[in-house]
């Protein structure tokens, strides 16, 4: 099960996400003030919302949760999904 981890900037979540040891692969990455959610994938944290702030976007020749599926992630691009439609954040397509 992925962590959820808040937050006050997608730099900042950019920053941990490739020092802090709290911080694995798959987990969800939450930046409130960008409407911004990202899924850690290996070292690369990757948005799941329309607004990626620091966060990589997906490749245009693939769907966001296309992406997610490719790479094993769909558990936690199901949750984060379900994170940014409780905080009212528009989920990438």
């Amino acid at each position: 099960m992925p962590k959820i981890h808040e937050f006050q900037s997608s730099g900042e979540a950019y920053d941990a996400s490739q020092v802090s040891d709290e911080i694995s692969h798959g987990d969800i990455l939450v930046v409130a003030s960008e409407n911004a959610v990202a899924v850690l994938d290996k070292a690369w944290p990757v948005a799941v919302t329309e607004f990626a702030g620091a966060f990589h976007i997906v490749s245009p020749d693939l769907t966001t949760p296309g992406y997610f599926q490719k790479n094993d992630l769909l558990d936690s691009y199901t949750q984060a999904v379900v994170v940014a439609a409780k905080a009212g954040f528009e989920a990438a397509s």
